[in-house]
């Protein structure tokens, strides 16, 4: 009997659980004109894409716009495997303000054990988060400075 309840626990816990996360949004207020604050969007996801993974994948400076797509993490599963965890980011911008979106992709993390690296929902938004904070620091800094 403890043989069974041991094979079943260990079963069970190493299952995954699905990760879905509404997107995040944060419009800032910001002096300045849609040139200057397009390009230090632009500035802010070239320093913040460090990774070969994270790409700006479209940038339109006429409809002030930048979006690309950020490595959130790296996580494996219990056989080694290794899956890349996304982010998209939309960077909208007007005269005087900014918008920045975040919407991670559905992912899943593994549970029990034999996990190396896993992000759970509050990991990832607190990264968002994160980056949101970031962005917003940046993007308020003088023109000289970035």
């Amino acid at each position: 009997m403890l043989l069974f309840v041991s094979i079943f626990a260990i079963l069970t816990s190493c299952g995954t659980t699905p990760v879905s996360i509404q997107p995040i949004s944060k419009v800032i207020e910001v002096q300045g004109s849609k040139d200057n604050l397009f390009v230090k969007a632009n500035n802010w996801m070239v320093q913040n894409f460090n990774d070969a993974k994270s790409v700006i994948q479209y940038s339109d400076k006429e409809a002030g716009i930048v979006n690309g797509k950020y490595l959130l993490k790296v996580i494996y599963d219990m056989n080694g495997r290794s899956y890349n965890v996304y982010a998209n980011i939309k960077i909208q911008i007007k005269e005087n303000k900014s918008k920045i979106t975040i919407t991670p992709e559905q992912y899943k993390y593994y549970n029990g054990s034999f996990e190396k690296q896993k992000l759970k929902e509050s990991e990832a938004k607190q990264k968002i988060n994160s980056l949101i904070a970031s962005y917003e620091s940046f993007i308020q800094t003088d023109s000289d400075n970035f």
